[in-house]
């Protein structure tokens, strides 16, 4: 019984250790309509399920991700909150034929029809492929609003994007310290 205790003790002082390297860094800022001041909209189709470039949290019931996060330093550069309409990809598509939305995120050219305008965000490698995330504008944004998008969006620094794709990265990591951390406490109590 003494042996079994001494091996109790150990696990929980490794995984108050280990635990204690658990440190959450990351961004909860989403894209929502404020109600205080004169505020232009753009009313946006999102992807709900391209996480971490979008994605629709049902927990605060708004859309987050790193193009989400791109929108709200737009929106604090400029006099333009979005507004996202929530539906699944079909949904998104469809609003935009119809016109019912100013705005949709997409990855790539490719995502869009040739009459909504596309503008780049960003881009990274996959498996040795580089895919683009950005927006499409529909023919009936407005050029002004247009204009400033681009121009706040082109004024994002290295260090605001860095910091975005930090925090994302950082929300993956957590579930692997976590696997990682049980993995080891079992491991340590099987074999100690």
């Amino acid at each position: 019984i003494q042996i079994m205790i001494k091996r109790v003790k150990y696990a929980l002082l490794f995984l108050l250790f280990a635990m204690s390297f658990a440190v959450s860094v990351f961004s909860e800022v989403v894209t929502k309509p404020q109600t205080d001041g004169y505020r232009e909209y753009v009313y946006v189709a999102g992807s709900p399920d391209r996480f971490p470039i979008e994605y629709y949290d049902d927990e605060t019931k708004n859309y987050k991700g790193i193009i989400p996060d791109y929108l709200e330093i737009i929106s604090s550069r400029t006099d333009i909150g979005f507004v996202y309409i929530n539906g699944d990809e079909k949904d998104k598509m469809q609003l935009a034929e119809n016109l019912q939305v100013e705005m949709i995120s997409c990855l790539g050219k490719e995502d869009v029809s040739e009459e909504n305008e596309y503008f780049e965000l960003f881009s990274y490698d996959e498996d040795g492929n580089e895919v683009k995330c950005g927006i499409a504008f529909t023919s009936i944004m407005d050029e002004n609003r247009k204009e400033k998008i681009k121009l706040a969006a082109n004024g994002i620094s290295v260090k605001e994007k860095n910091g975005i794709y930090f925090s994302y990265a950082s929300q993956e990591a957590k579930v692997s310290f976590w696997l990682i951390a049980v993995i080891s406490f079992a491991f340590f109590v099987i074999v100690a």
